[in-house]
C-alpha cells in the first residue's frame, strides 16, 4: 500500500510537540513543514532532511507547496488557509482547534469559554472555506472549575490537542474515520472582540458572576488583563480564586 504524503503547518508549543511527534514514526510521510520564521520546527525538519520554508503571504504559499499532496495538516496554525491551498489536497485538510466546536469558533476560545460560559475543549475537523468551518471529527472536553482562568485553560487545551492529535492522526492515515459531527451554530469570535471587552466601565453595574467570570478569563501570566482609567491612569486587574480546602 502507497504510503500518503502530507504536509503540514505548524506554529507554537503544540505545532513542536507534534512535529517532534511525526518525525519520530511517520517521517517518510512528510513532504514540507511550513512554519513562521527560523524556530525550532524549522530545525527539526532541516535536521531531518525535509523541505521548509517561513510563510510571509499566501501568493508565496501557493508558488512553493507540492503541486499534489494526499493530506494536509494545520498544527496550532493560526492563518486562515485560502481555497487554491485547499483545492491541492487529494484528501482535505484537517486543522486542530483549542474548543469544543462549534463553541468559540475563530480566536481565544480560553477566554469565551469562561467569558460566557461555553462548553470548552479541544477538537480535529476538516478543513472547509471559512474560519473553523468543516465537520468535526474527534473532540475531548475539558471541564471548567472556578480556580481556572484564561491561562489555565490555554495550558490545559495545548495539553489536550496534543493528546487528542496523538490518537486521531493514525486512523486519518489509513481513512478510518467512519463518523463526523456537524459544525453548526455555536459561537464565533474576531481578534478585537476580546479586547473591547477588556475594558470595565467604573460606572457600570455588573452581576457578581459575571464580573468574576470577566477578570479571570482575561488573567492570564505575562498577558495584559482587564484594565480600567481612572484621572488619566490606566490599571489593569487580574484575579485569582482558591478553592477551601477542608
Amino acid at each position: 500500500m502507497n504510503k500518503k504524503k502530507i504536509v503540514l503547518f505548524a506554529d507554537g508549543f503544540v505545532g513542536e510537540k507534534l512535529v517532534r511527534f511525526l518525525l519520530k514514526d511517520f517521517k517518510d510521510q512528510i513532504l514540507l513543514i511550513i512554519t513562521y520564521e527560523n524556530n525550532q520546527i524549522s530545525k527539526m525538519a532541516k535536521n531531518a532532511n525535509i523541505r521548509t520554508f517561513a510563510f510571509c503571504d499566501n501568493d508565496h504559499l501557493i508558488t512553493n507547496l507540492p503541486k499534489e499532496f494526499d493530506l494536509g495538516f494545520l498544527l496550532w496554525w493560526p492563518k486562515i488557509i485560502k481555497k487554491e491551498t485547499l483545492s491541492l489536497s487529494k484528501e482535505g485538510f484537517y486543522n486542530l482547534h483549542p474548543s469544543l466546536l462549534p463553541f468559540s469558533k475563530g480566536k481565544h476560545p480560553n477566554f469565551w469559554a469562561i467569558r460566557n460560559e461555553e462548553p470548552y475543549g479541544v477538537s480535529i475537523h476538516k478543513v472547509r472555506e471559512g474560519i473553523d468551518t468543516g465537520e468535526i471529527i474527534a473532540q475531548k472536553s475539558i471541564p471548567i472549575d472556578w480556580e481556572d482562568n484564561g491561562g489555565t485553560l490555554y495550558k490545559k487545551s495545548e495539553r489536550e490537542c496534543i493528546n487528542l492529535f496523538k490518537k486521531t492522526f493514525p486512523k486519518i492515515l489509513i481513512n478510518k474515520i467512519t463518523k463526523t459531527i456537524k459544525n453548526s451554530g455555536g459561537s464565533f469570535h474576531l481578534e478585537k472582540e476580546m479586547f473591547l471587552e477588556s475594558e470595565i466601565d467604573l460606572e457600570k453595574s455588573y452581576k457578581a458572576k459575571d464580573f468574576f467570570n470577566l477578570l479571570r478569563a482575561r488573567t492570564f501570566t505575562g498577558k495584559p488583563s482587564c484594565w480600567f482609567s481612572s484621572k488619566k491612569n490606566k490599571y489593569e486587574v487580574r484575579i485569582k480564586i482558591d478553592k477551601v480546602r477542608k
